[in-house]
């Protein structure tokens, strides 16, 4: 039997996927905040976003969302110390969290401002303090 070079990656990586669900994500870090079915987890991870979500037990779930968006309030570099700039990353899904491709600069201590879902699913966040 034959297989092709791209169906044992896919197969570990859907495996390692599947093994993921259930499990507790790692919520030492970052802020875990109540949703409508859980909890969501919002932290920097290699200087990226991540949104994890969470069932009533804390537990690792599939995002319920493929996209969403964050903004968040960052310190201007060699300026006062009160001025922040606003800034807006989208969000997208990546395995088992959303993440935004783009980094954000160091050091992270945001008020940051997010949402994800669309019409009566909509949630939004605002004011969060991420220190990190």
């Amino acid at each position: 039997m034959r297989v092709s070079r791209l169906a044992l990656p896919l197969l570990l990586l859907s495996l390692s996927t599947s093994c993921l669900l259930g499990q507790g994500a790692s919520t030492d870090k970052g802020v875990t905040l109540p949703t409508r079915d859980g909890f969501v987890n919002v932290q920097v991870v290699n200087n990226h976003f991540q949104l994890h979500f969470l069932d009533a037990e804390k537990k690792a779930i599939e995002p319920p969302f493929d996209t969403g968006w964050i903004r968040y309030r960052s310190p201007i570099k060699g300026k006062k110390k009160n001025a922040q700039t606003l800034k807006n990353k989208p969000l997208s899904r990546e395995g088992m969290y959303l993440t935004s491709p783009i980094p954000v600069q160091p050091p992270h201590k945001l008020f940051i401002f997010f949402g994800f879902g669309e019409g009566d699913d909509k949630m939004i966040y605002s004011n969060v303090k991420l220190y990190q």
